[in-house]
């Protein structure tokens, strides 16, 4: 989970890592839950809204479980 933007974040280099060393290797493709593309909000309601939470994790899971 990495609440930057999918391509610009953490997440997303740890990812290419992955796959250039170990495409091979790989039972199922790589799923990154990042926060969505839009600039953070300051206020807390409307950041609740753009970053993941643990709702979006278990759900994320499920899906790559169900692969």
């Amino acid at each position: 989970m990495d609440e930057t933007f999918a391509p610009c974040g953490f997440g997303a280099e740890v990812a290419a890592q992955v796959i250039d060393r170990g495409f091979d290797d790989l039972d199922a493709p790589i799923r990154r839950l990042n926060g969505l593309h839009t600039p953070t909000p300051y206020s807390p309601p409307l950041e609740a809204a753009v970053v993941p939470n643990a709702a979006g994790v278990a759900q994320a899971i499920r899906e790559l479980a169900a692969e």
